[in-house]
């Protein structure tokens, strides 16, 4: 059995501050996302638009679901919705 599930590799960072207003970043570091339909988004991203967006549908990221001249990917992309 082959396996399409696939991953985002995302680079971050964890910024955190206490009480005392003491803050702090940490070194940068990869994290994985599922991206089970291999779009480019990942599937809590688009299971948070449904019924716009599917994990498994490929398809969706081409669509511009609201008419304002991007993709779904571009409005990932560029964080807006």
């Amino acid at each position: 059995m082959v396996s399409t599930r696939r991953s985002l590799q995302r680079r971050m960072v964890l910024i955190a501050a206490d009480a005392q207003g003491h803050a702090g970043v940490s070194n940068p570091f990869d994290v994985l996302v599922r991206d089970s339909d291999g779009d480019g988004m990942p599937d809590g991203w688009e299971a948070a638009y449904k019924p716009v967006l599917n994990p498994l549908d490929p398809e969706d990221a081409a669509i511009d679901s609201d008419s304002d001249g991007l993709s779904n990917l571009q409005e990932y992309q560029a964080g807006t919705n």
